[in-house]
């Protein structure tokens, strides 16, 4: 429902208010009892939504995120840009936060993330920017260089200052790959 609301919309409309509390706590209920070495459950909570900061988010990365992966990376290849967005930034928290990736599993991710940095929306682009600033090595700079000279996803602030936040990530992005490429 969320995601077809998404869809046909355009992004423009949530579900509202009231479905956002009955999902939550059917969520919060699903996670509580949820046998969670079925896979069915898993899938279920991974595919759910959730902001990839969360509490909830974070536990999951950290206790299931090997098991995880396959329906967050589907989720990449949504035609809903939040779906997207929502992805990217669930695989970066894995990343981050999981220690048990085997090598395959993380050029996974590291794929699925280079390639939303060329997504058309704007939000994916810049939260697949800031994964690789998590993940990324001195090999990505070339790409992030290039993403802070040229992404043209603007808006103007309230101000009438123009920001370009694709770019901003990607700057912030390329430093940290610079001090982690330093402190090794």
């Amino acid at each position: 429902m969320i995601e077809a609301t998404l869809r046909e919309s355009k992004g423009e409309i949530g579900v509202g208010e009231g479905f956002g509390e009955y999902y939550s706590a059917v969520l919060g209920t699903v996670d509580r009892i949820g046998d969670k070495k079925s896979t069915r459950v898993l899938e279920a909570l991974a595919k759910s939504a959730y902001n990839a900061d969360s509490p909830f988010a974070i536990r999951l990365a950290k206790e299931y995120g090997t098991s995880i992966v396959s329906p967050v990376l589907e989720i990449t290849r949504s035609d809903v840009p939040t779906r997207r967005a929502d992805a990217i930034w669930m695989l970066d928290s894995i990343l981050v936060n999981n220690d048990k990736l085997t090598a395959a599993t993380i050029g996974q991710i590291r794929v699925a993330v280079t390639d939303a940095v060329a997504d058309k929306d704007v939000r994916v682009r810049q939260l697949a920017v800031r994964a690789l600033g998590d993940i990324g090595s001195t090999t990505d700079i070339a790409l992030l260089t290039r993403m802070a000279q040229t992404d043209g996803g603007s808006f103007t602030t309230n101000d009438g200052k123009r920001r370009y936040p694709v770019r901003e990530e990607a700057e912030k992005a390329i430093a940290k790959i610079r001090r982690r490429a330093g402190s090794r």
